[in-house]
């Protein structure tokens, strides 16, 4: 009877097996983050996409309809509602926490950009829900971005677009999310 039940549970495993490793991503996006102040109350996160080549390619022959290597605002809203709208349904493919808590995921100030290598990137901002404390200016963030499905990828490292010196991200560290997904956590503060 236990070699029976040892047998149902290695063709159980091997199924899931299978299952996993014959899932692999079809796109690629590289991320990058900065906290921007939305007012004077509250702060958000800029998020920066730079899809890979092959994405790219199709978001361009689609949406870039006058072919002049720029997305005018008719053609950034074709790029919203026909390639990220439906990114909405799983949050974007991200998880914020900010001091622990978890943050709801919306996106205001979308826009798509062809860089010169022909690459496309979507910029946008997930507002935060608090109130930004004058008084205290430091904050513990974690971000993930994972897509579940296995066919989104996300490189091992999160980039953070800062130029100003008086904010200050500190004790950065990166881990992996399942199989494709990457999560930065770090603390962050202003001076």
């Amino acid at each position: 009877m236990r070699r029976k039940w040892v047998i149902i549970l290695l063709i159980l495993c091997s199924f899931n097996l299978k299952n996993t490793t014959e899932a692999h991503p079809h796109l690629f996006i590289k991320p990058s983050i900065s906290i921007v102040h939305l007012d004077n109350k509250r702060l958000g996160l800029k998020v920066l996409w730079e899809w890979d080549e092959w994405w790219s390619m199709d978001v361009i022959n689609d949406c870039d309809r006058d072919h002049n290597g720029i997305f005018d605002h008719k053609e950034i809203k074709l790029v919203f509602n026909d390639y990220f709208k439906g990114a909405e349904e799983f949050d974007y493919f991200t998880v914020l926490k900010v001091n622990k808590k978890k943050q709801p995921i919306t996106v205001t100030d979308f826009t798509a950009r062809i860089e010169p290598n022909n690459i496309v990137t979507y910029s946008f901002i997930i507002p935060l829900n608090f109130m930004f404390d004058h008084q205290n200016k430091s904050y513990h963030f974690s971000i993930a971005f994972n897509d579940e499905t296995f066919y989104i990828a996300f490189p091992d490292k999160i980039g953070i677009n800062e130029s100003t010196k008086h904010k200050k991200y500190r004790n950065l560290k990166t881990t992996t999310v399942s199989y494709y997904g990457v999560k930065l956590e770090f603390n962050y503060t202003e001076e």
